[in-house]
């Protein structure tokens, strides 16, 4: 055979060897890098326009597309390599089924991943909807699909910062394939935090995302320049499926490499270039154990320090303090803390008072509280107050000993004095103070001042003041100046009894009083020590009415007197006049009617007449007065049937004044009524025709026989005829 002839058998050789491998090469690239998601249902995109929403038709259904896979040989034939694929899916759908449930801190872990996934899904969107035709020109053509975990080279990992995820309410979008999310049961999935998947010479893994409760696994990382893909989520019927991201690389430089999640929380990456990385799940923090105060302690400061140990994982701390048991009021909280002990700052817990205090370890998994413990604060100085001298008592002599009671729980006390009530000018002051009592320096305190002085009861909780809050007291001094007042000076008709009046004489205990008939005090009426109230009443048995009188007053203490600077006189008014007794005569006989007459007394208001049958004047027959600005005389006619014939009789006058009485000058008279005959024209009858005798006598008798020939006689001859004409008619109807 011709060098021609060989050279046509060895090269259709090599081309049947050739297409051998060629088609096989293109068989296994088929079956087992390839994952077909079959379409269930046909989708809308509603997209919003200038001129309004606008419906983009649902793709025509077209042969299923294929989601290019790693481009490192495969192992196996694509039977069974799609055979071991679709095994480790149901192993996984198996663990995903067979998870505890969450507590309450993973649960918000999760809801802040389903945030950051919609955030994802939102930004997913957005690139989806510039990638669409924008224009009528293009508009029919297909949109360019969404990669996921494409990105140019050298980028060393996705283009979206978490899993590139994109999802609707109800179910998931990869690239242009939208898959329901059918409702299921929330504690159906798998409800842990994930990780970080890492390999060891490449990038962190992408964090895995969470929707709901559901976590997805995270995309792997590799050494090349164009990372894997992010894995998603997808569900069908009631079953869970997790599916990493792929991507593309050649290996040198841009190695390729799969991220593979799954519901656990664990990212898997691996690459031709890079090697394998894995994540580790965060767990929720340990229970800190509390260190001090001791449970139950007491008598601690309200600005105490809580301390306790580190807790396993805790990143940040929380402290709280409540009244109760309970911790529903808390009295105190402060979150993130770092370190393991807190001051309580001044002013938040008060003195004397029971707390609990727990704290609360914290991270990105959760939480746990410590034990509870009890405390109790210091209790502050208790209520106490001054007890000498009094505030605003009485002087006190220098030295001077302030004192008060005991205040519970003190430790100290602190006292200090002024001579003013603003405590601007301290005169005296201590402090440290165990006792009760406090002598004032000798020549702090002057006499006759005034001074103000407080205490204060002080432990480490806080302190407290006296009761009253500030105290008065003075230093007694010489009896201070003083002024007579009533009566005045020269005063006249002072009654009886009068009263004597001055004013106060500061630091003064006591007063004596001086009385006297004459200006230099010769002749006193009156010396009276020991008076403690400025005022002396003056009775009868100290003066007397009508006379003039001199006084004058000094007031006393230990230390000093000091006298008035004045004296003063006054007179009191005079008693009613003398006057006297006038008719009838004393020892007169005379008859009936009587009429009492005698002189008018000087100042008088009004006479008391008194006629008695005994000379002590106690069995008496009249008893009246007579005011002479009502009568216009000075006398007193006896009623009739009062006075017998043949009985002696005693009378009295007495004049009144508004200072007092004064009798006769000579006190009582006696008289007789006797008989006597009014018949003065001798006709044997006392009628009307005696009286016209009595007035034509050339000399007027004395009829009544009392002495004197006056109209006392005519009023007695004018009543027995009275009475005799009174009998003539009673006997005239008697008949």
């Amino acid at each position: 055979m011709s060098r021609v002839g060989w050279a046509t058998v060895i090269g259709c050789v090599f081309g049947v060897l050739l297409f051998g491998v060629l088609q096989r090469g293109c068989d296994v690239g088929a079956d087992s890098g390839v994952v077909v998601l079959p379409r269930e249902e046909a989708t809308s995109t509603t997209e919003t326009t200038t001129s309004g929403p606008r419906v983009a038709p649902a793709p025509a259904p077209s042969p299923e597309r294929a989601i290019s896979g790693p481009t490192s040989r495969p192992q196996g034939t694509p039977q069974t390599m799609q055979v071991a694929a679709q095994r480790a899916a149901e192993a996984r759908r198996a663990a995903n089924q067979n998870v505890a449930p969450l507590s309450e801190d993973s649960a918000e872990w999760l809801r802040q991943q389903r945030e950051d996934a919609l955030e994802n899904r939102r930004r997913a969107m957005e690139i989806a909807r510039n990638m669409r035709p924008q224009n009528a020109a293009n508009q029919g053509q297909p949109a360019r699909p969404i990669t996921p975990g494409a990105a140019q080279a050298g980028a060393g990992g996705s283009e979206f910062p978490r899993a590139e995820l994109a999802y609707e309410e109800q179910g998931f979008v990869q690239g242009q394939e939208f898959v329901p999310m059918p409702s299921v049961e929330f504690g159906a999935f798998a409800r842990r935090p994930l990780s970080q998947g890492r390999t060891p010479a490449g990038a962190e893994g992408a964090e895995g995302a969470a929707l709901d409760g559901v976590a997805l696994g995270g995309s792997g990382s590799n050494l090349g320049g164009s990372g894997g893909g992010d894995g998603f989520l997808r569900v069908r019927g009631n079953a869970v499926q997790n599916t990493g991201g792929n991507g593309n690389g050649d290996g040198n430089g841009n190695g390729g490499g799969n991220g593979n999640g799954n519901g656990n929380g664990n990212g898997n990456g691996n690459g031709d270039g890079s090697g394998n990385g894995g994540g580790t799940p965060v767990t929720a923090p340990a229970a800190p154990g509390l260190v001090g105060p001791a449970n139950g302690a007491t008598g601690v400061l309200p600005t105490l320090t809580l301390t306790w140990g580190a807790a396993a994982r805790a990143t940040t701390y929380t402290v709280q303090v409540s009244t109760n048991a309970e911790f529903t009021t808390l009295a105190f909280t402060q979150a993130g803390v770092t370190g393991t002990s807190l001051p309580i700052p001044t002013g938040r817990l008060s003195a004397g008072t029971s707390y609990f205090w727990r704290v609360i370890s914290i991270n990105s998994a959760g939480q746990a509280p410590s034990a509870s413990r009890a405390f109790s604060t210091l209790a502050g100085p208790g209520a106490f107050s001054i007890s000498e001298p009094a505030n605003a008592g009485a002087p006190v002599v220098a030295p001077v000993t302030l004192r008060w009671g005991e205040s519970q729980n003190a430790t100290a006390y602190s006292v200090v004095v002024a001579s003013d009530q603003a405590f601007t000018q301290v005169v005296a002051s201590a402090s440290g103070l165990t006792g009760t009592s406090f002598l004032v320096p000798d020549g702090a305190l002057e006499e006759g001042r005034d001074y103000w002085w407080r205490v204060i009861a002080s432990n480490p909780a806080g302190s407290a003041l006296a009761s009253p809050v500030t105290a008065q007291f003075s230093v007694l001094g010489p009896p201070g100046a003083f002024a007579l007042v009533s009566p005045s000076d020269n005063a006249a008709n002072q009654f009886v009894p009068t009263a004597l009046a001055w004013s106060p004489s500061r630091f003064a205990t006591s007063y004596r009083v001086e009385v006297a008939t004459d200006a230099n005090f010769m002749n006193p009426v009156v010396n009276r020590d020991g008076i403690t109230a400025p005022a002396l009443l003056l009775t009868a048995s100290d003066i007397q009415p009508g006379r003039t009188y001199w006084w004058r007053v000094t007031a006393k203490n230990q230390i000093d007197l000091t006298g008035s600077s004045q004296v003063f006189s006054f007179s009191t008014a005079p008693l009613p006049g003398e006057f006297s007794l006038t008719s009838p005569a004393n020892n007169a006989n005379i008859g009936a009617p009587v009429t009492l007459r005698w002189s008018e007394s000087e100042r008088a208001l009004l006479y008391i007449v008194q006629v008695a049958r005994d000379e002590a004047m106690t069995d008496l027959v009249v008893d009246e007065f007579v005011i002479p600005l009502l009568t216009g005389e000075t006398a007193f006619t006896v009623p009739d049937g009062l006075l017998q014939n043949g009985q002696s009789y005693f009378w009295r006058i007495e004049a009144q004044n508004e200072v007092g009485s004064r009798e006769a000058q000579t006190p009582v008279f006696r008289f007789t009524i006797r008989t006597t005959d009014f018949d003065i024209n001798a006709d044997g009858v006392v009628d009307v025709r005696d009286l016209y005798a009595y007035h034509e006598a050339a000399t007027q008798p004395d009829l009544n026989l009392d002495g004197q020939s006056n109209n006392d006689d005519r009023i007695a001859l004018r009543n027995r005829i009275r009475e005799n004409e009174k009998t003539t008619v009673s006997s005239g109807r008697s008949n």
